[in-house]
């Protein structure tokens, strides 16, 4: 993203990206599979996208997680089960403090609070693009936007595992799951952010 901020023709780089998506899609994904399948090469990274083609035909094993993840969303429904109440994260379903904790949010206050947590997060991105936007320093506008990107590719990834429509990968969800690395990275980025705030304002208020 930052890439395509940068001024490089955006044509270019959009048609290096879809011949990249699809690579990955059409070539790379297919050959993993039926290499696992057929016990040439044994992953515990492949086993997750076999469980995410079919989490149920390995809810003993690799998609333990997603069935559980499935289970406790739908336990919550659409206003959850209390805080605090939840069932899955008693022993059912594996790390719900970290990777799976948008399931445990769900299960307890339902669809309605995974919502709101997912506004939230996105007026804060919705910031920091509004910042790079109104930056006069290019440098500061392509920090605003990739950390932006950083919080939506993060977000996106947990909230599309913990709902099967991307597979597992362990990405945590930004200020909200447990874990230390995260925090920080996460934490040092906001902090850049505020800086680049008081920075512009301050040359905002001197050329005045």
């Amino acid at each position: 993203m930052m890439w395509l901020a940068s001024g490089i023709p955006w044509r270019r780089s959009f048609r290096i990206l879809v011949v990249t998506v699809a690579f990955i899609v059409c070539i790379l994904f297919p050959i993993a599979v039926k290499l696992s399948e057929s016990g040439a090469i044994k992953s515990y990274k492949l086993a997750r996208v076999l469980a995410f083609v079919d989490p149920f035909g390995h809810a003993s094993s690799a998609g333990a997680q997603l069935v559980n993840s499935y289970y406790a969303l739908s336990n919550g429904g659409l206003f959850g089960v209390g805080l605090g109440n939840s069932i899955q994260k008693r022993g059912y379903l594996p790390e719900p403090n970290t990777d799976f904790i948008m399931a445990i949010v769900g299960e307890e206050l339902g669809l309605v609070g995974i919502v709101v947590i997912l506004i939230l997060l996105a007026i804060i991105i919705g910031r920091a693009v509004q910042l790079g936007i109104r930056s006069t320093n290019g440098y500061y506008a392509l920090l605003c936007y990739g950390i932006a990107t950083y919080f939506t590719v993060q977000a996106v990834i947990n909230v599309g595992g913990v709902a099967g429509v991307l597979p597992i990968t362990g990405v945590t969800f930004p200020f909200i799951s447990y874990g230390g690395s995260s925090m920080f990275s996460l934490t040092l980025a906001l902090g850049t952010l505020l800086n680049i705030s008081t920075r512009e304002r301050k040359e905002r208020n001197h050329d005045v």
